[in-house]
This record gives structure tokens, C-alpha cells and sequence, in this order.
């Protein structure tokens, strides 16, 4: 979800309001403030404070947002208020409460599970790799949050383009690389 920008005023009355603490679970780090309803104004009344994590988990239903997701810090609050079992009864009582299909709650906690899963592959790949989303090029190096020629497989590639445009077959050159023991990017 894109974060649209609120007034500098409106950033500081919310931090203020929500004493500098995320207005879901209390945290003090890494605090983004989120409109309720990204389709509403961008008001003081439209905006709540979440640390990186919560901001990430949120789902983008306004209705949900407010009514689940800022209601209940955690499936164990949600369970206990409701005395329900298990997170699903618990839900499923939401909804009952509310007027709303079971289904469609289930559907948007699917999305907002395997979102916010990806989002914690991507970063997980960049914190070991440095970047995410792709395999390094053979002829460059991943340094400083940039792609940098290596000089040693720049040459390789150089010879594969002449092999190529000369009319060898990918099948010829790839021969041609492993007779000649040239290693792969990863080795």
C-alpha cells in the first residue's frame, strides 16, 4: 500500500495524540502514520500511528482496518473477547456482529497473509543479499545498492555476443563454456 503524505500539522498532532507510540500495539519504533480510509480526506480524524509492523499487516478494508485490526492487538485478545476457541470462532462471531460474510473476511485475511509473507521474503532477500527481486546478471557484481561491471565476466559475456552474431547456437556456446571450465555466476 502506497503511503500518501499527510500535513506536517496533522503528522504532529497524531504523534501527540497517539503519545509517539503505535496506536495498535504500543511500540515506539519505526512509527509511519496510515489513513483509515485512503479514499477519505487526509485528515487528523482520518489518520491513526503504526509501527512498520502493523502498517505492513493492515488490511486495506477501511471497515476492517477500524473495526478488527485497530480493535484487537492480537487473535489472542480477539479469542478472549469474544470467548470464543479458536481465532476462526472468534471471527466468525466478528462478522456475525457486524453483518458480514464470513467468506469475504476469510478472502481478504488470505491476500493480507501471502501480502505481508512476500513482503517479508523481499526483506529478509535484501538484509542477506543486499537487494531483492532478482538474480544478479552474469558480468556484474551487486555492491553499494548499485550494479557494478566485473571485468573478469564482462570479458566471457563480450565473447558470447561475438559467438552469437558469428552464428553459433546457444547449444554450441553453452558446450563451449563448460569445455572451458568457465564457472557459472554462482559458482
Amino acid at each position: 500500500m502506497e503511503e500518501k503524505e499527510f500535513s506536517e500539522e496533522i503528522k504532529e498532532q497524531a504523534l501527540k495524540r497517539a503519545n509517539y507510540r503505535c496506536e495498535r500495539c504500543w511500540s515506539r519504533e519505526n512509527l509511519r502514520l496510515r489513513a483509515i480510509d485512503e479514499n477519505s480526506e487526509y485528515t487528523l480524524d482520518n489518520c491513526v500511528v503504526l509501527c512498520e509492523s502493523c502498517y505492513e499487516k493492515a488490511p486495506q478494508d477501511p471497515f476492517l482496518f477500524k473495526n478488527l485490526f485497530l480493535r484487537f492487538a492480537s487473535p489472542k485478545e480477539m479469542i478472549s473477547f469474544y470467548n470464543a476457541e479458536n481465532e476462526e470462532e472468534a471471527l466468525r462471531l466478528f462478522c456475525e456482529e457486524n453483518g458480514i460474510e464470513y467468506e469475504r473476511l476469510e478472502i481478504s485475511r488470505e491476500k493480507l497473509s501471502r501480502s505481508f509473507a512476500i513482503k517479508q521474503g523481499m526483506k529478509k532477500s535484501v538484509e542477506k543479499r543486499g537487494h531483492a527481486g532478482f538474480n544478479i546478471p552474469y558480468g556484474y557484481n551487486y555492491k553499494g545498492g548499485e550494479l557494478k561491471i566485473n571485468d573478469d565476466e564482462a570479458k566471457i559475456v563480450k565473447n558470447i555476443n561475438s559467438w552469437y552474431i558469428s552464428g553459433k547456437g546457444l547449444g554450441e556456446i553453452a558446450k563451449m563454456l563448460n569445455s572451458a571450465k568457465v564457472p557459472t555466476k554462482k559458482g
